[in-house]
């Protein structure tokens, strides 16, 4: 961390609340020397709490104004390099808040092919609109992923292994479905097994499988879902089968009260014959 650097950002940044919240998290993954920092995006969304669009939107309003430039995919694992230009825009930083070496403020510059040895990175001008590139979240170090919860990942295995049953193409588990599964479990109050449930219900039913081809449809359709279930017939056939006949429940119900009776009655016949001869 850059004490001097945070101090300026906290006293003569003439930033926005969000951008000088973003403009302290890179002040904060600074070197000792200086103000060059290079977190990922991952590390400033953990740091802010805000999301990739808030954060693009913060640095490029800190490019604009002259207190942050920026060296795209220049630091470590293609992570951009960072530098807080601690003076108003248009004055070179003083010497005491530059790293050992560092480099004068960035000048505009064409974006060059990949590969050419030799060629600097691309930097971006203040007038340039940023456009962040980091390494995708597969690529991030293990330290800075969230760990998985094995109850996330067994309802998402789950719906998904359920869809290709059905025939459909494997779905991918995002980021997305996870979220959607945490908030069915955490938010919603729902059990791994109440999800369960509901997933063998909908995927078995003709109508609800078109429907529910990924977590955030079933969440969102949650509760539809279960009131379907609970329906008396469901989507049970209404017609059964009795000694080869397909009759409707209440009929074959009703013979079968009839046929009880008529047994009834012919006991009831024999007994009384039976008790005059």
């Amino acid at each position: 961390m850059s004490v001097r650097v945070m101090a300026w950002v906290w006293e003569q940044s003439q930033s926005t609340p969000t951008q000088r919240l973003v403009l302290l998290a890179i002040a904060d993954c600074a070197n000792d020397a200086g103000a060059e920092a290079y977190p990922s995006m991952a590390t400033l969304r953990k740091k802010t709490g805000l999301s990739e669009r808030a954060i693009q939107a913060a640095l490029n309003g800190l490019v604009a104004l002259g207190e942050l430039a920026v060296n795209l995919n220049a630091g470590p694992r293609g992570c951009n390099r960072y530098r807080v230009i601690a003076t108003p825009a248009g004055n070179a930083p003083p010497q005491e808040m530059r790293g050992a070496g560092d480099a004068p403020p960035p000048q505009e510059m064409h974006p060059t092919p990949a590969g050419n040895a030799g060629v600097p990175p691309q930097q971006v001008h203040p007038n340039h609109p940023l456009t962040i590139k980091e390494p995708s979240e597969e690529q991030e170090p293990s330290r800075s992923e969230p760990q998985k919860r094995p109850d996330v990942e067994r309802i998402c295995r789950y719906l998904a292994d359920k869809i290709v049953t059905n025939g459909s193409r494997r779905p991918r588990i995002t980021k997305t479905w996870r979220d959607e599964a945490r908030r069915l479990l955490d938010s919603d109050g729902r059990t791994v097994e109440q999800v369960i449930k509901a997933i063998d219900w909908c995927q078995a039913d003709p109508f609800w499988r078109a429907n529910i081809l990924s977590m955030p449809a079933l969440r969102d359709k949650y509760d539809k879902l279960r009131l379907a279930a609970q329906r008396p017939t469901g989507r049970a056939s209404p017609i059964v089968e009795v000694n080869g006949l397909r009759l409707k429940p209440e009929t074959a119900a009703n013979l079968a009260a009839r046929a009880k009776w008529e047994v009834k009655d012919a006991e009831n016949e024999r007994q009384a014959i039976e008790g005059t001869s």
